[in-house]
């Protein structure tokens, strides 16, 4: 059984919508855990929140999920390299988690207690 070929235009449409549609779902998602949070959480362990999940959206801008579907992109599934795909991933994701600790490493010794507890839990409560 063979795969039928699309055109490039019909390819390239598909894919636009796909995209819009699960980029679209995904904001609405995010959106509603958000409101859900500010109103569960107290204004200082959001903005902690906030903050990590900020430095973890930038991270994700180098990680495989946002350079493999164009830099590795193939028409035919059967020609495509996938030990190209699974390197790249493999090197970007070691790249990203590396970076991710050395961020929190930064922020856990960096002398404020707001930054080591974006970190790690507190383990007593404020006297």
């Amino acid at each position: 059984m063979s795969i039928p070929l699309k055109s490039l235009k019909q390819s390239a449409a598909e894919g636009l919508i796909w995209g819009a549609v699960f980029t679209l779902g995904r904001d609405v998602v995010q959106f509603g855990s958000m409101l859900i949070l500010v109103r569960l959480l107290s204004p200082e362990i959001y903005g902690q929140y906030a903050l990590a999940h900020t430095i973890l959206l930038f991270l994700s801008v180098i990680s495989v999920k946002t350079i493999a579907p164009f830099a590795l992109q193939a028409r035919d599934p059967s020609t495509f390299d996938w030990d190209t795909h699974f390197s790249a991933g493999a090197t970007l994701n070691v790249i990203v988690t590396v970076v991710s600790l050395l961020i929190a490493g930064a922020l856990f010794f960096w002398d404020s207690e707001a930054t080591r507890s974006i970190v790690t839990a507190r383990l007593a409560p404020p006297a």
